[in-house]
């Protein structure tokens, strides 16, 4: 291609144009070349059974850090954490879809219902190898360290949804249910691994090896997630159409510590039995909603 340029070149020097047949062989060449150059980075993208919110109010400074982490200081594992309801999931979604562009591979997968960590590694791995290792070795080990190869060869971001699932529950100290230890194998060497890919996982407990390889300046990082504030929980009730004043607000937000899904369930008995006011809830505590959901 790069002849033919020169060649041109000359010829229209001469006063010479080249043929009708030249022409188009270097049309396909250029077609070629520039095919080839997109193929060096394939864009895959596998949400899984990710639930895309309709609507997302606040968690600008979130958002701003968890884009940091990701992006700019290329963590390799990212944890959300937080009580059920809170909006983990909600704000993985989000920052996942706002970076997608920045990776070549995004794979999101859900654990609630507790799969085995060789069907996600199966998975995982046909997909972030564009299907070219289907055929596993048989130790997790090597099943894992053949997943961060694609991590090493592309730059992934792998979501792992509802982690607690896979934790003993009750116990506080992160660690696994029987059966279920491999996941920390996991998440232990994608920490420690080199690569440029990522790991965002979303948990109401910690992983006990995270908070042995995290820090402020480590390539693992925890966000402990909490409310939102009064503004937020106004927005995320909006089409609710409740009264009440900022005292009102300001004390259904304190009431439910600014839970997402505790201020939706309360806001139809709100409606409901209280004729949409606010104010009226303070009178009851048996409103007050339990912790529940992701």
């Amino acid at each position: 291609l790069r002849a033919y340029q020169q060649f041109t070149e000359v010829a229209q020097k001469e006063g010479l144009e080249p043929t009708e047949a030249s022409r188009l062989l270097a049309e396909r060449m250029r077609s070629e070349k520039q095919r080839s150059v997109v193929n060096l980075k394939r864009r895959a993208i596998d949400w899984g059974m990710a639930p895309f919110p309709e609507h997302f109010y606040g968690r600008s400074s979130e958002l701003k850090m968890l884009k940091s982490w990701i992006g700019e200081q290329q963590c390799r594992v990212v944890a959300l954490v937080g009580i059920g309801g809170i909006g983990k999931t909600s704000l993985a979604v989000v920052v996942a879809n706002q970076m997608k562009d920045t990776f070549e591979c995004v794979f999101w997968r859900s654990l609630q219902h507790a799969p085995p960590l060789h069907h996600l590694l199966q998975e995982a791995i046909a997909f972030f190898s564009d299907q070219q290792h289907t055929a596993l070795p048989q130790a997790i080990h090597d099943q894992v360290a053949l997943l961060i190869a694609s991590l090493r060869a592309h730059r992934c971001l792998l979501i792992l949804d509802n982690v607690e699932t896979v934790l003993q529950e009750g116990t506080a100290t992160g660690s696994y249910r029987v059966g279920y230890e491999g996941y920390g194998t996991l998440f232990q060497l994608i920490g420690e691994a080199k690569h440029r890919s990522c790991l965002l996982l979303t948990s109401r407990e910690k992983p006990k090896e995270l908070s042995r390889l995290e820090g402020s300046h480590a390539p693992i990082r925890t966000l402990q997630l909490s409310g939102v504030g009064v503004r937020e929980g106004q927005a995320l009730l909006k089409d609710k159409d409740l009264v009440g004043s900022d005292e009102a607000w300001e004390m259904l937000s304190q009431l439910y510590a600014g839970n997402p899904l505790a201020l939706k369930l309360v806001a139809e008995p709100i409606r409901e039995v209280f004729n949409a006011n606010i104010a009226a809830l303070g009178r009851y505590s048996c409103f007050r909603i339990e912790e529940r959901g992701s």
